[in-house]
């Protein structure tokens, strides 16, 4: 996919791949080596991904950043707070870390069994288009 520049006379900065667009995640190729059950269920998962992946990306950019008084979410977080079940919305939010809308904020917090987990924020450049493309919030 050909990304075109995004900001007024900003070279550096590149339109975000649309994250609502449905795909099956790189992982789950036949050369991933993933289990038939595995690859299966990704392609069941397929024409929903597009949206799955814009409520993760919509409920961390309501989260926050830590850094600046948001909260950020872990994977469990977020999967509690859009009723997407785990293993449906780490890949999702896999996918847009691979895609530049989403990042580690280097804050740990610990999960219901109390292993540490990462808490992921939007990068900068995620904020600045999903401002653009859904509106800021509040």
């Amino acid at each position: 996919m050909t990304q075109l520049g995004f900001f007024d006379g900003d070279d550096d900065e590149e339109e975000l791949s649309d994250p609502g667009v449905d795909e099956i995640g790189a992982f789950h190729g036949p050369a991933s080596g993933a289990p038939e059950t595995e690859r299966a269920s990704a392609i069941d998962e397929y024409p929903r991904t597009g949206t799955k992946r814009l409520e993760v990306l919509h409920a961390l950019a309501a989260a926050g950043d830590p850094d600046n008084g948001g909260r950020g979410l872990t994977d469990w977080e977020g999967s509690q707070t859009t009723g997407i079940w785990l293993y449906t919305y780490a890949p999702r939010r896999v996918e847009l870390l691979n895609g530049g809308w989403v990042e580690d904020s280097g804050h740990r917090r610990p999960t219901p069994s109390r292993k540490s987990a990462a808490v992921w924020r939007l990068t900068r450049h995620g904020r600045e288009q999903h401002a653009r493309r859904w509106g800021a919030l509040s």
